[in-house]
Formats: structure tokens, C-alpha cells, sequence
């Protein structure tokens, strides 16, 4: 019986550090996606700048209305 005790008692420890260990992964895993979110951002921040001058080029210097389309309409 108490042979038994022990051998749960070091199972339920194992699944506990390989639990903790899941939750460490998944927390960097989330830091990441952030990272990569907020790095895709700033990237398109950079490419609608760049395309703002291109379409500001091309008309002269002047500026020019830009419409994004959305799925729903004109915005």
C-alpha cells in the first residue's frame, strides 16, 4: 500500500514539472506571436508611407485621397 502511495505521489510530481514545463513553452510562444505582431505593424506602417509617397510622386507632389476597400465597403 504504501509502495503504491509513493509511486502516485512521483507520478503526480512528474505530470506537475512536465505541466509547469508546457505552460513555460507556451508562455514564450505567446511572446513571440507578439513580438511578430507588433513587428508585422510596423511593417506595414512603413510599406502604406512608402506607398503614400509613391501615389504622391505620381500626381505631382500633390496630395491625393487614398481609399482602403474593405469587404463591407468603402472606408
Amino acid at each position: 500500500m504504501v509502495s503504491k502511495q509513493k509511486e502516485l505521489i512521483k507520478l503526480r510530481n512528474s505530470l506537475n514539472t512536465e505541466l509547469n514545463t508546457a505552460k513555460i513553452d507556451i508562455t514564450r510562444s505567446e511572446q513571440a506571436l507578439r513580438k511578430l505582431k507588433q513587428k508585422r505593424s510596423r511593417l506595414e506602417a512603413r510599406i502604406a508611407k512608402v506607398n503614400g509617397e509613391i501615389i504622391k510622386s505620381n500626381n505631382g507632389g500633390k496630395e491625393v485621397p487614398i481609399y482602403l476597400c474593405k469587404p463591407k465597403g468603402m472606408v
